[in-house]
């Protein structure tokens, strides 16, 4: 049922090989800062990764460059390009994990740091990352994904990425967050509150957004409202997986994902 995974972190060769073994293609889960990718440290950069592929034993690099300057495109299109050429030369893959912002929509969509030319070209799989459509973080709030919005996202990276190399990338996190004046949210690996039996909950399903909603006080009496990733919003995901007809999808990260979740995507890939 897994196709592939992307590692950070500092696995072992050990680890990749059995991995590997499970018929699992390995990825080295990449990121950095904007010098990475620009000389001088470009090719020491493209030779780091070379030497993890071969001595780890990954299939290939997954690169997670996020938020560059705009000014970065041609550097970063660069970039791909020669890891690529040097990744197939040792018959290794590139994959490239993507975003949709709100500069990509509307009329005259701006793309920012990605070349979307470069990308469809040299990448064996683009990932996009169909999450953090409301980061926890910032002020106010909301889900970090919506089955329409991940449609739309979608959409616009299969305007310039084959159907059969892209993957739509889900969230197996929710946002929670503190509702008081000035306060902020924060991301939790779960698909419900963590409350104790007695805290009253409310719960409901918004069927425009293909969520659910919680509404609670904390254990310090504080109003919180949570917004799940979870089974039912997993499966309105997969639909348009279905519908899209593209080359499949993936989760950050696989910790995470419910055993509720976990059943949802048997269900989905079981049917014709």
């Amino acid at each position: 049922m897994v196709a592939s995974v992307s590692m950070f972190g500092a696995p072992t060769a050990a680890l990749v090989k059995q991995i590997r073994e499970a018929g699992v293609e390995t990825y080295r889960l990449v990121s950095g800062p904007a010098e990475n990718i620009v000389p001088p440290l470009r090719e020491r950069t493209i030779k780091g990764y070379l030497q993890d592929c071969q001595q780890l034993g990954f299939d290939g690099i997954d690169l997670d460059y996020e938020s560059l300057p705009k000014s970065y495109r041609k550097a970063y299109s660069e970039f791909i390009r020669d890891l690529a050429g040097k990744l197939r030369a040792a018959n290794k893959k590139l994959s490239i994990c993507v975003a949709y912002t709100p500069q990509m929509q509307g009329a005259a969509p701006d793309p920012g740091f990605y070349d979307t030319k470069a990308i469809a070209a040299h990448c064996d799989l683009v990932r996009v990352m169909c999450y953090d459509k409301h980061l926890a973080s910032k002020p106010g709030h909301g889900p970090t994904s919506t089955a329409p919005w991940a449609e739309e996202a979608a959409r616009f990276w299969l305007r310039y990425v084959p159907r059969e190399k892209l993957v739509i990338g889900l969230p197996a996190y929710s946002n929670d967050y503190d509702l008081r004046p000035g306060e902020r949210g924060r991301q939790v690996p779960r698909d419900r509150p963590e409350v104790s039996n007695d805290t009253k909950v409310e719960r409901t399903w918004r069927p425009f957004e293909h969520i659910h909603v919680y509404r609670y006080l904390d254990e310090d009496g504080r109003p919180r409202v949570f917004y799940a990733s979870d089974a039912r919003s997993t499966a309105a995901h997969l639909e348009t997986v279905k519908k899209l007809g593209v080359a499949g999808f993936g989760f950050w990260h696989h910790g995470s994902v419910s055993a509720e979740m976990w059943t949802a995507i048997r269900k989905s890939i079981s049917k014709p």
